[in-house]
């Protein structure tokens, strides 16, 4: 009976998230905070609320989403009630989980990251070196909010190993004439489906903010 019961409370819970949601992107639309498709195919996953958004990174700065660390993608329950895990144990998993949502990023960091084949919207992993926890808002009782790191505090992208395995990014050596030397340095060449190349990112290009 008791079991019942908590199953109960949290399919109460779980429909009042969904109403809280949809309210939320009735009244703040993707088109309005202007995200890129990725980072609103994201926002929808995960339901990140606008308030995400109230502030944009500097420098070489960037925030990122914390995920949830277990099957249910940042449920405590699922569809019907059923509990995955207490809730105390899953905010634990998420603040101290390397994985997350980057949501936005300095323009240093953008050029440090693009030049790795990371941009903003990509699932992550970061160092959690000197990570700073800002709280955000609510999405009806569930809190929301994300790290700031630095651009070199985030170590892997899941969108960039997919792009490597169907070779859309690949680095390859390039030579190139500084000072009056020839150096070699490995590039980042970002193709289309097609096979025609898009663009290209250098080191260089990185440390000056530039292509």
């Amino acid at each position: 009976m008791v079991k019942q019961d908590v199953n109960s409370y949290y399919a109460k819970v779980a429909r009042a998230l969904d109403e809280a949601w949809e309210e939320e992107i009735a009244e703040w639309p993707h088109e309005v905070l202007n995200l890129p498709p990725l980072l609103a195919k994201k926002r929808e996953q995960y339901q990140l609320i606008h308030d995400l958004w109230d502030y944009a990174a500097t420098w070489s700065y960037c925030f990122v989403v914390q995920l949830k660390a277990h099957h249910g993608e940042g449920k405590t329950y699922v569809d019907g009630g059923a509990i995955v895990m207490p809730d105390k144990h899953a905010d634990h998993l998420q603040h101290s989980n390397a994985r997350g949502v980057l949501i936005s990023a300095g323009p240093q960091a953008l050029d440090q990251l693009n030049s790795v084949g990371i941009d903003i919207g990509h699932t992550v992993l970061t160092s959690r070196m000197s990570a700073y926890y800002t709280h955000a808002g609510s999405l009806h009782t569930e809190p929301k909010g994300y790290i700031t790191v630095l651009a070199g505090e985030i170590r892997g992208s899941l969108e960039s190993a997919m792009y490597q395995r169907l070779g859309l990014h690949k680095f390859e050596i390039e030579e190139f004439q500084r000072e009056g030397y020839t150096v070699q340095e490995r590039v980042l060449r970002e193709y289309d489906p097609d096979g025609s190349l898009q663009r290209t990112w250098t080191p260089m290009a990185a440390d000056k903010g530039t292509y």
